[in-house]
């Protein structure tokens, strides 16, 4: 790849990220300094960068995991068919909401 072809690319990458989230884009400016902070996350002592891999028929125990005990509501994208993506986090959300208020999840 030539280098007018890579300052290209590297110009739509950074009016892209501007229009989708505009804090960010400065981050192109020092690439290391954006990758050393996501490097970091593993560094968060609660968050670890982790997810839940489960191994298999360990599927079928996601309805015990996000199972209500009684007041306590349990949510995570360890509890969601979409185990290890954001999407999981974002359903199991929608359905803790759910139990909480007695309204159907939309997910």
């Amino acid at each position: 790849m030539s280098t007018a072809t890579l300052k290209r690319e590297l110009a739509l990458l950074r009016s892209s990220l501007a229009a989708l989230t505009p804090s960010q884009s400065a981050a192109l400016d020092d690439p290391i300094a954006w990758a050393e902070r996501i490097a970091g996350l593993s560094l968060d002592p609660w968050q670890r960068g982790s997810f839940a891999l489960h191994a298999p028929g360990q599927i079928g125990f996601i309805d015990v995991l996000g199972k209500a005990e009684g007041r306590i509501h349990f949510a995570g994208e360890h509890t969601s068919a979409w185990t290890g993506w954001m999407q999981g986090a974002l359903e199991s959300a929608r359905r803790v909401v759910a139990e909480i208020t007695g309204t159907p999840s939309k997910s």
